[in-house]
């Protein structure tokens, strides 16, 4: 059987025998998204079991459902936590004078050492399928190198 969820922010394909086993953390993006979850899954009689939590949904009572709300709510701070140390590490080299992404302009090519090679096999009219394989590259990568060689 495969359960899939769907929603705005949310597409989980999980393949279920008896029961599912994985880290609330992994399997949605809020606590709304959670609690989704484990309600679906109650309803259709899956047991969920979250390892790194040690929890288990299959009780129905109340102490179950304050602890499913306590991990769910630790899930969506660590993730939270989790970009503002990235978003702090990048500000950080920001101000060291690091440029970040990726650089402008057209960059390097695997095949910019074998231009001159290239460039002979393509005025002798080699097939450009032929020199891609002997380069080990893709057709469309060999045309865009050739593009920014003229």
């Amino acid at each position: 059987m495969l359960l899939v969820w769907q929603d705005d922010s949310v597409c989980h394909a999980l393949e279920i025998y008896n029961t599912i086993v994985h880290f609330y953390v992994c399997i949605a993006r809020s606590i709304t998204q959670i609690f989704e979850i484990i309600d679906i899954t109650k309803q259709k009689g899956i047991r969920l079991y979250a390892i790194k939590e040690n929890f288990s949904n299959s009780e129905q009572s109340i102490t179950s459902t304050v602890t499913s709300t306590i991990f769910a709510l630790i899930a969506q701070i660590e993730r939270e936590l989790i970009s503002i140390r990235t978003k702090e590490a990048l500000q950080a080299r920001k101000l060291v004078g690091i440029k970040l992404g990726r650089p402008k302009g057209k960059g390097k090519s695997k095949l910019d050492e074998y231009k001159s090679d290239i460039l002979k096999l393509v005025e002798l009219k080699v097939p450009k399928t032929i020199i891609a394989k002997q380069y080990k590259t893709s057709i469309p990568n060999l045309y865009n190198f050739l593009n920014g060689c003229t």
